[in-house]
């Protein structure tokens, strides 16, 4: 049984919830559309000891010149072909930055084993 107040409280409840329910539906059935500024590539990047990580890389699609490349090794997932470099980092974008993202040993699509806060070698 329920108490008297929470059968007061149970109604409400579920009219908020069903009145909030469709603002959140546009956003879940929108895709993610690549940046056509960018090709997207992936690779398995050989380390010295032989550990393959695995590497996702956004090259502008009319380099000019030879291009500076900013490195991001991630415990949390590499991109993939839906992220925007250009929303992410709209400076870099601007300056024509090719942007590589990397798995850190042990985690996601990258070998090895996972050890969080390596000491230095």
């Amino acid at each position: 049984m329920l108490s008297p107040y929470a059968r007061s409280v149970l109604p409400a409840l579920v009219v908020c919830t069903l009145a909030l329910a469709p603002c959140g539906a546009p956003l879940a059935q929108g895709t993610a559309v690549p940046d056509t500024n960018y090709t997207f590539a992936e690779s398995m990047v050989t380390m010295r000891d032989g550990t393959r990580l695995h590497t996702t890389y956004f090259v502008p699609k009319k380099p000019s010149a030879p291009l500076p490349i900013l490195l991001s090794r991630t415990p949390y997932g590499a991109p993939g072909a839906g992220f925007w470099p250009s929303r992410a980092y709209p400076e870099l974008h601007a300056e024509g930055f090719i942007f590589a993202f990397q798995d850190i040993r042990g985690r996601y699509g990258s070998e090895g084993t996972f050890v969080m806060q390596r000491p230095p070698r």
